[in-house]
């Protein structure tokens, strides 16, 4: 071992409270980069296992594939794994309300050696078939059929139609699917499809087809791009995206391609690339600064210590030999310790999402999948060792540049000029003496009072801006579901159900009068989902727009009472309402780079709005007129139809007078429902002819997921903070310690303990203040990056929000904490005696 090795060894030992301090802060920035690089990958790993759990492993599923274009699939390199299941055709059962549905047919497919989930199929109960004799349908189908299992189901297979019909009560027409040329077979149904999703569909096993669909995984799923074009024969993977004509039938898994391969929309990916980018350079520069701040403070302390070495014959080499050793034994020790911390930290987490959330977030239990991230630890390594590499190497080209007598009088951070020593008025009026002699040792000290300023900023910065993200993340999230006032929504499987039909409106009713639910909304259309032709239209266009472009108005209608609720909301009276029409006129133009609301009408409350439709689903075709007094004009639409529409321009009117000039079809029914499954159920037994949306389970999957979102970004501040406080904390004890001969000289030349406090005080005052300007500014200033991010090419904005509370939370913060290490300091320094603390020659 050399004697600088030896040197190396000794100073480390002798400065252990600083060189656990310099270790503290490289073990928690190395921790934060490792522990959000594997959180972040064990997120994405369980993210896809989720996808495969739900929709099995492949990447595209072709459809309709002859027995010879399977042969030349199986043909291709490109696919790891290749499965498929037998099309059967499609097949009419008895089932309710078979008479009025488009698609009243059930899809038949058999299995083959493939295992059903791993094409995406799960039991909720029974068992899967084992013959071409047994069958398991979807929940759906069980419903409208009111078999159960070990029933015989008669099915006719076939080759499906189309033909138009009339529904019964109604002039309505639909094109409804039907089965030509069918066989009857019979099936003995073993088991019930968990999900709803599959519509009416039915799976036996180890029956003969004539075409197949074939699930495939690619190989190397980064190479997407290339090899699914070319699977397809098409020429670029935008055409995929766009489905374009392909010599196969397709449909991508994009949940899986999603986070496998992170194929975003360009839009999303922006977003997230932005967002990301942002937030890394804040994680980067608090790591760096922490790290580098440690070293420059260990320096300064040991600055005599260089210049007795110097003295005595070491050369400028030999010192930064001996600093760059001193700064490899802390990395040797706090990298290894924050790798760890970093990975102990993901698996505390971990075992929290499992336990909150895990069966709710991810579908089953414990399925939170903790996953190393090697390139996580990569990076943590090289960062800290080049971080420390870049600060030792600066501290020790700055402590060998001084000469051996400047060190050893610490004269080169004291600089002293009449300019210097100037203070201005104000200070000595306000703060006295105290002030002036705080104030001046502000101004002599520059480097110690800057590396304290710009640690206690970078802090602040650090915590308002991360508080930034965090509620801009949770805007973003959460805003579709914000304040809506129903978590049920039922809609139409057809768009024949006519208001006026005896059966619909006695289907509405009983839903409506459904136990357990409370704020119940009709929401009705015209039939066909058409549009008003306004008649006289030129006349009340804004500036500039053209009447072809604008001559034609959705048209929705609510129940009398969410009419009026809506109304009322926006400042219409009972007399405006009553002639039944709201127009919401509430579109965007970029102005000067600025986005800003502007009206595409200028109609007025009063004014006549009249219009023809032409109803094409009925038979014959009719043509109806319709004349409405508009009870006002709006900015903002109802919940219940903000949350299916995004037009700029839309007529809301009263169902009870729209039906009188014009027919409605039923749109959707919403509801609050305290029993949300219940309720389903309920409506089922009703009518299958209402799809269900259940929002609460998603309101509470958001919630849940907040939560999570919570613990690990809170935990993520909680760390940059402890960061921001180890650097704090060193850097002042270090600077108030490189001080303690110049206070107990202060002392015995009379300055009284009043004094000397009020002289720190107002040290504290001035670092503070300093401090929070600079902090507060740029966190902000980064905080409007972070919602600049979260905007980039987003159709809804996320509004800009000043980050009042974690600002006043930083200032309070700041003050207490500079003011408790200053005291922490002292403390120290007044247990010490006067007389032997002059004397030291070293700190």
């Amino acid at each position: 071992m050399t004697i600088l090795h030896k040197i190396a060894r000794r100073d480390f030992k002798l400065n252990r409270k600083r060189s656990i301090g310099t270790i503290v802060g490289i073990t928690l920035s190395v921790a934060l980069i490792m522990a959000v690089a594997t959180m972040l990958t064990s997120l994405r790993q369980t993210l896809i296992q989720r996808e495969i759990d739900m929709s099995g492993y492949y990447h595209i599923k072709l459809s309709q594939v002859t027995p010879q274009q399977l042969k030349k699939i199986r043909q291709n390199r490109d696919f790891k794994q290749i499965k498929t299941t037998s099309d059967l055709g499609v097949a009419a059962f008895d089932h309710a309300d078979a008479a009025v549905e488009q698609s009243p047919l059930l899809t038949l497919q058999s299995l083959n050696a493939t295992k059903p989930t791993a094409s995406g199929y799960h039991l909720s109960s029974g068992t899967w078939p084992q013959t071409d004799q047994e069958i398991v349908i979807s929940e759906s189908a069980m419903l409208a059929s009111g078999l159960k299992i070990g029933d015989q189901l008669q099915l006719k297979i076939g080759k499906p139609t189309v033909k138009k019909r009339k529904l019964p009560d109604s002039d309505a027409l639909i094109e409804q699917a039907t089965v030509v040329k069918g066989k009857n077979q019979n099936f003995r149904i073993t088991g019930v499809l968990n999900a709803d999703n599959y519509g009416y569909q039915g799976l036996t096993s180890a029956a003969k087809a004539k075409s197949y669909t074939v699930y495939l995984a690619l190989k190397d799923p980064q190479h997407f791009r290339r090899d699914l074009p070319e699977l397809l024969g098409l020429s670029n993977y935008h055409q995929v995206r766009e489905g374009k004509k392909a010599r196969y039938r397709y449909s991508l898994n994009d949940g899986l391609l999603h986070w496998e391969v992170l194929q975003f929309s360009d839009k999303t990916m922006l977003m997230l690339v932005t967002v990301a980018t942002i937030v890394i350079a804040v994680i980067m520069l608090t790591s760096i600064f922490c790290i580098r701040n440690s070293f420059a403070i260990s320096i300064t302390e040991k600055t005599k210590t260089y210049g007795m070495l110097a003295s005595v014959g070491a050369t400028k080499k030999q010192i930064k030999r001996i600093v760059l050793l001193q700064s490899g034994q802390l990395g040797l020790i706090g990298i290894p310790l924050g790798l760890g911390l970093g990975v102990l930290a993901s698996y505390i987490l971990g075992l929290v999402v499992n336990h909150i959330g895990s069966q709710f977030l991810f579908g089953r239990a414990n399925s939170f999948q903790l996953k190393f991230s090697w390139i996580g630890l990569l990076i943590a390594v090289v960062l800290g060792w080049a971080t420390i590499y870049f600060s030792a190497s600066s501290s020790a080209r700055r402590a060998s540049k001084v000469s051996p007598i400047a060190q050893i009088r610490n004269e080169q951070d004291v600089k002293l000029t009449s300019k210097n020593l100037r203070v201005p008025k104000w200070i000595q009026r306000v703060f006295k003496s105290g002030g002036v002699l705080a104030y001046k040792n502000l101004r002599r000290s520059r480097k110690k009072y800057r590396t304290t300023v710009i640690s206690l900023a970078v802090s602040v910065f650090t915590f308002i801006a991360m508080s930034a993200f965090v509620t801009a993340a949770f805007n973003f999230s959460y805003q579709r579901f914000h304040s809506l006032d129903f978590n049920l929504s039922f809609s139409p499987n057809y768009a024949g159900m006519a208001l006026k039909s005896a059966k619909t409106q006695a289907q509405i009713q009983a839903i409506t009068k459904l136990p357990d639910t409370k704020h119940v909304q009709v929401m009705t259309a015209l039939a066909d989902n058409g549009n008003l032709k306004l008649a006289g239209v030129e006349n009340h266009l804004a500036p500039g727009l053209t009447a072809r472009d604008h001559r034609e108005l959705q048209l929705l209608a609510l129940d009398r009472t969410a009419f009026r609720k809506y109304g009322r909301a926006n400042g219409l009276t009972e007399q405006q309402l009553a002639s039944g029409l709201i127009l919401f006129d509430n579109d965007t133009q970029t102005v000067n780079g600025k986005q800003i609301n502007v009206h595409n009408y200028r109609y007025q409350a009063g004014d006549l709005i009249s219009g023809s439709y032409q109803d094409n689903s009925s038979s014959p075709h009719k043509k109806y007129q319709a004349k409405f007094r508009l009870s006002g004009v709006t900015r903002k639409l109802p919940d219940m139809v903000s949350f299916y529409w995004t037009m700029p321009s839309i007529l809301i009117a009263d169902q009870q007078v729209a039906q009188q000039q014009l027919p409605l079809v039923l749109q959707s029914i919403v509801m609050d429902a305290s029993k949300p499954e219940d309720t389903i159920r309920e409506v089922r037994k009703i009518t299958l002819q209402l799809g269900s949306w259940n929002l609460d389970g998603q309101i509470r999957e958001e919630k849940t997921m907040r939560l999570l979102i919570s613990i690990f970004l809170y935990g993520f501040i909680i760390v940059i903070t402890l960061i921001g406080i180890t650097s704090i904390f060193n850097t002042i004890t270090a600077n108030m310690a490189l001080r303690q001969r110049e206070f107990a000289v202060l002392k015995s030349v009379g300055m009284t303990k009043k004094e000397f406090d009020h002289m720190v005080n107002l040290e504290t005052l001035f670092y503070s203040l300093k401090s929070l300007v600079i902090g507060v500014v740029s966190g902000i200033g980064v905080a409007l990056l972070i919602y600049w991010g979260f905007n980039r090419g987003q159709a809804e904005q996320v509004h800009y929000q000043l980050p009042w509370l974690a600002i006043g939370l930083a200032i309070v913060f700041v003050f207490l904490l500079v003011f408790w290490i200053m005291r922490y300091s002292l403390r120290k320094f007044n247990r010490q005696n006067i007389i032997e603390t002059i004397r030291k020659e070293n700190v």
